[in-house]
């Protein structure tokens, strides 16, 4: 479990500095951890902790219907019962 957080912590220092070195005038990267808690339920987590009025999530589809569905984290927080506003962005087709 030590060399999964070592190598967790390794990629999220990395990913930070890297998001500082291409857009050093916009607000840190902050990266939340899924642990052992599925991606949605992390968001959904975090954003109630942080008191967050809305929820906005990119989405991108991967299958072959992409058109139909939208994705597996995106679907699960559109169904979770909540108080929270959602606003899914995808992005346009070239």
């Amino acid at each position: 479990k030590r060399e999964i957080e070592r190598i967790t912590n390794e990629d999220i220092q990395a990913k930070e500095k890297k998001w500082a070195k291409d857009f050093p005038d916009d607000q840190p990267l902050k990266i939340i951890p899924a642990e052992d808690k599925g991606v949605a339920s992390t968001l959904y987590g975090y954003a109630i902790q942080q008191e967050a009025d809305i929820l906005i999530l990119g989405i991108k589809s991967e299958s072959k219907i992409k058109d139909l569905f939208i994705g597996s984290v995106a679907n699960e927080l559109l169904v979770r019962p909540t108080n929270k506003s959602m606003l899914f962005i995808k992005p346009t087709k070239r």
